[in-house]
C-alpha cells in the first residue's frame, strides 16, 4: 500500500514519505477510521434497490408525515409501519434505541404523562411538516431534515428543527434514527 500511495503521491499533490520535495512542518495522513459495532436491524435480504428517483421522495416524505403524525394513541400500534425495530432516537441530552419491548412502559411513566398534559394533542394531529430536505446516500439510505409545527388544544405552539436516517427495506422506506422533539414552546 505504502508502494502505492509513493507512486500516486506526487501527482494527487500529495507529498511522499521518502521525497525530497516534502514540506515542512506539515503533517498528512492518508487512512481509514474504523469503530465496532452491533447491527440494530438487519438488512439482508433489503430492498432492490435501483436508481432513487421521485417515487423514493414522495415515499419517504409520505414516511416522515405520517410517523411524526402519529398520535399517542395509535403511536404502540402503528409506529413499525414507518420506523425499523429498533430505530434510535437521538435527544437533546441522550441518543438510545426505541423498540417494542419498552415502549409501554415509557408511554406509562409520569413524565410522558405529564408532557401530553402540558401538550395535550388534537385527533388527528394539527401538524405540518415544512422546509423538508432529503439528501439520498447510496440506493437505500437517505437524510432527511425538516421543521415539525404543531398546535395544541390549550392553544400552545411548538417548533422543532428535526433530522431523520431513513432506510430502504422490501416494506419499503423506515425511519432508522431520528431527533426527538424538546419540550419549548415556540420561539
Amino acid at each position: 500500500m505504502q508502494q502505492d500511495f509513493e507512486a500516486q503521491a506526487e501527482g494527487l499533490g500529495l507529498a511522499s514519505s521518502s521525497g525530497a520535495s516534502r514540506p515542512q512542518r506539515m503533517s498528512q495522513m492518508v487512512g481509514i477510521a474504523a469503530a465496532g459495532t452491533h447491527s440494530l436491524v438487519d438488512m439482508d435480504g433489503g430492498a432492490d434497490a435501483g436508481p432513487v428517483g421521485e417515487e423514493d421522495r414522495q415515499a419517504i416524505t409520505e414516511v416522515i408525515e405520517k410517523f411524526e403524525g402519529l398520535h399517542p394513541d395509535e403511536f404502540l400500534r402503528e409506529w413499525k409501519s414507518y420506523a425499523t425495530n429498533p430505530y434510535v432516537a437521538i435527544g437533546e441530552s441522550m441518543v438510545g434505541t426505541v423498540q417494542e419491548d419498552g415502549l409501554e412502559t415509557f408511554f406509562n411513566r409520569k413524565a410522558f404523562i405529564d408532557t401530553l398534559k402540558a401538550f395535550p394533542p388534537f385527533k388527528p394531529r394539527k401538524l405540518e411538516i415544512a422546509n423538508l430536505q432529503i439528501v439520498f446516500i447510496g440506493d437505500i439510505r437517505a437524510a432527511a431534515i425538516y421543521r415539525v409545527s404543531e398546535e395544541f388544544k390549550n392553544s400552545k405552539q411548538k417548533v422543532d428543527n428535526c433530522a431523520a436516517i431513513l432506510v430502504k427495506l422490501k416494506e419499503g422506506w423506515r425511519v432508522a434514527a431520528v431527533t426527538t422533539k424538546d419540550k419549548g414552546e415556540a420561539r
